[in-house]
């Protein structure tokens, strides 16, 4: 994984490793990496998991909805195909 630091204007500054991010130390990345564990206390951990967990149930939402799109316009192509195929034969 790297991660690409930005200016202010979105113009690449350079990129950082997980190791030179572990370096930097203090935070959650860092004692997720094997930086200092004292960055990553109980509220942080929390708030971590919350925000996760927010985003793992937004993910399924959109997922669960994208399927029954799918499968919604899989249902419209096979009519779609039948109507062509047999033009007397439509609702």
């Amino acid at each position: 994984m790297v991660i690409v630091l930005y200016t202010c204007c979105h113009q690449p500054l350079r990129k950082l490793t997980k190791k030179e991010i572990a370096k930097l130390g203090g935070g959650a990345m860092a004692a997720v990496w094997g930086g200092d564990p004292g960055g990553m206390t109980l509220e942080l951990s929390l708030e971590m998991n919350k925000r996760l967990q927010a985003l793992l149930e937004d993910t399924l939402l959109k997922n669960i909805t994208l399927k029954e799109n799918l499968d919604t316009l899989g249902e419209e192509i096979s009519r779609l195909k039948a109507e062509r195929s047999d033009p007397t034969d439509s609702k």
